[in-house]
Parts: structure tokens; C-alpha cells; sequence
């Protein structure tokens, strides 16, 4: 049970997370509500919306989905195709859905299309290790 949970953990690509949570705040109140300000040492203030925090989780995600890609594994094929269709659901409800046609979910997607471009390189790349030809 525990290792079952523990696969499908591994396998869920992890840019699921910030495209549920864009999900959640959207039904929650305006994406673009200020979260807080900085006032920084130069005087200016820095305004952090919550659409801005979605869009550091997406980028810690990307950036975890492409480390978790250089490891060769048997279920590479298997996230592969997750990733692929979260991106091809990501870009149905942003040009298909009311509220998700806005540049924090896009940024969103753009990081699943980098995760799956990644994702195809380097799996063709460990392939063509993996295949000796001749001499």
C-alpha cells in the first residue's frame, strides 16, 4: 500500500500542484489580489500579488520535474506521457475555459511545455546511450 502511494507520488508530474492551486484561488477570489508589500531599501515597494506566488511554486516544480528527469528510470515513459497530457489539458482550459486565460496560467503552461521538452531530450538522450551501434 505505502509503495503503491509512493509511485504515484513519483509518477504525478509536480506542476499539478500550482495548476490545482490556480484551481483553488480562482474559486477562492481574484488571482491578482495583493498578498503583501515590501518596501525595499532603494524606497520603491515591491507588490506580490498571489498569482505571483503560483508562478515561484510553478518554477520550484520545473525545476524539480527536470532534475527527477535525469535519472534514468523504467516509468520515464509513463511520466512522459502524464506531463504531456497535463500540458495538452493546461492549454484546453486556458484557451477553452472562463478565468484561465490570463498571463499567470499561461506562465504556468509555458513551465509544463519546458517540463515535457526537457522531458523528451533527455529521454531521447539516455536512449541513444543506451544503444551501442557496431564498431
Amino acid at each position: 500500500m505505502v509503495s503503491a502511494l509512493k509511485n504515484l507520488i513519483l509518477l504525478t508530474p509536480l506542476m499539478l500542484f500550482p495548476m490545482l492551486a490556480y484551481s483553488v484561488a480562482g474559486y477562492a477570489g481574484p488571482i491578482e489580489t495583493e498578498a503583501f508589500r515590501v518596501t525595499m531599501m532603494s524606497g520603491s515597494e515591491m507588490i506580490f500579488v498571489w498569482g505571483h506566488f503560483l508562478t515561484l511554486i510553478g518554477a520550484v516544480c520545473l525545476a524539480i520535474e527536470i532534475i527527477k528527469a535525469l535519472g534514468y528510470r523504467a516509468r520515464a515513459k509513463f511520466e512522459f506521457f502524464a506531463s504531456l497530457t497535463l500540458l495538452i489539458a493546461g492549454i484546453l482550459a486556458f484557451v477553452m475555459v472562463r478565468g484561465y486565460g490570463n498571463p499567470v496560467f499561461l506562465i504556468l503552461v509555458v513551465f509544463q511545455f519546458i517540463d515535457v521538452l526537457a522531458g523528451s531530450l533527455i529521454m531521447t538522450k539516455t536512449a541513444e546511450r543506451d544503444i551501442s551501434f557496431g564498431g
